[in-house]
């Protein structure tokens, strides 16, 4: 087989610019390369995670507990903080360069002359190295959507939706009806459905009701009972108790664990308790909440919408720390960016505030506009880049004092490889 290129990098870097569109939501491209490749015959048992945030962190402990129950899982996540290659993950281990260099030379020739976008293509690329790996299930987190996103031309057994958000307004809609029926797209006849917001869309349980699909809701059919550093997992008569908490920090994640949960019974409903409880206890991902530094406090997180902001925000006011607390902050301009910061406006002591690069990208000195209206707006200071607005507020730090880096996976990934660099 002819390959285009030898490097993982040169093959991404090609395929940034294939298609004129980053964004090109539509099933019928990306489907006919994939019957090309053979990808639509019996696949192994998939499951479909779909919904505004949460989508991660939900694959990644529904996978840690079907692993603790002895299955093999193949994993797709999007989008990656330091490497592409997180995003593909074999029984929790991310793929090689030469495997995906493999696969995306498979999907170019397979394309012919069908243009594929960066999703697409990697999209196409994750199932051809899983269909050699003998799995028991895979695992696929939707990109944008659902209803139009190449994931859905993979059909589920189980359907999951995390919460549902104001995000993605250009594509989806601006109001939480009509971003849920997007997302919703993912549901199918009679296939079983987990939704792990507590007040979904109307949209999304009326897409259920059409499908006959069996909905699984969370603080109706299952619900987390929180004490302490431990919860349980209770769904009608059936209780697991003593599960630790997740290391994903917030109550949030509690419910994103509990319809992982939710997920794995309807997959397997003989995974016994002690299976459940090793595998939320096991359940790593990168950027959500994570700390980096304990002294003083340094924490990343991929928030980039209102509600994960929100999120962030809870946790932060439920662990007050003596000093300050300083942001390092960057988000795209596509974003309501006036609306994501608002829940952090009277946590945050001092913004230091950076410009981001690409088509999406705006300077450090317009994001400072757009946080004009904040109760300290004079509390802003402008960098051209993550990395200079993370090393001036690293360096005005006391031990009392905590940084937290958030704004887009691009901001948190920034931070987070200079840390590395720094170890």
């Amino acid at each position: 087989m002819a390959m285009r290129f030898e490097t993982l990098h040169e093959w991404l870097d090609w395929q940034s610019g294939l298609h004129p569109k980053s964004i090109d939501l539509g099933l019928a491209r990306p489907m006919e390369v994939a019957g090309r490749l053979g990808q639509l015959r019996s696949p192994p048992r998939v499951v479909t995670v779909a919904g505004t945030n949460g989508k991660g962190s939900t694959v990644s402990t529904l996978e840690a507990i079907l692993r603790s129950g002895g299955y093999r899982v193949g994993s797709y996540l999007s989008p990656h903080l330091l490497r592409y290659n997180e995003r593909i993950r074999i029984d929790g281990q991310e793929v090689t360069d030469a495997v995906l260099v493999n696969a995306f030379a498979e999907v170019d020739e397979a394309r012919h002359d069908t243009s594929l976008t960066f999703f697409e293509f990697g999209t196409l690329a994750a199932m051809q190295v899983f269909s050699r790996c003998g799995l028991d299930f895979l695992l696929l987190e939707v990109g944008l959507g659902g209803r139009l996103d190449v994931v859905n031309i993979y059909e589920p057994e189980v359907t999951v939706l995390t919460s549902i958000g104001i995000d993605h307004t250009e594509w989806l809609g601006d109001t939480r009806e009509d971003i849920g029926r997007e997302k919703a797209g993912i549901f199918r006849q009679h296939v079983p459905v987990v939704i792990a917001d507590r007040q979904p869309p109307r949209s999304v349980m009326q897409k259920a009701a059409e499908l006959k699909a069996p909905v699984h809701l969370i603080g109706q059919h299952f619900d987390p009972e929180i004490s302490a550093d431990r919860w349980d997992w209770i769904a009608g008569e059936v209780r697991i108790g003593n599960i630790p908490c997740p290391r994903l920090c917030g109550r949030h994640q509690v419910d994103n664990a509990s319809a992982a949960i939710m997920a794995s019974r309807l997959l397997d409903a003989s995974l016994s308790p002690e299976v459940v409880r090793t595998g939320v206890g096991n359940t790593r991902l990168a950027g959500r909440y994570q700390q980096l530094l304990s002294e003083p406090n340094v924490i990343i997180d991929v928030a980039h919408n209102r509600e994960a902001v929100e999120s962030l925000a809870s946790i932060l006011d439920d662990q007050p720390v003596t000093g300050r607390t300083v942001a390092v902050f960057a988000m795209y301009q596509d974003k309501d960016i006036e609306s994501s910061v608002e829940p952090l406006a009277t946590l945050v002591d001092q913004w230091y505030v950076a410009g981001l690069s690409g088509p999406r990208g705006q300077s450090a000195a317009e994001i400072k506009q757009r946080l004009s209206a904040l109760p300290r707006a004079s509390a802003v200071e402008v960098h051209e880049n993550v990395v200079e607005a993370y090393l001036a507020a690293k360096a005005a730090l006391s031990t009392e004092d905590r940084l937290v880096a958030f704004g887009s996976f691009t901001t948190a990934a920034a931070v987070l490889e200079l840390a590395c660099t720094d170890d």
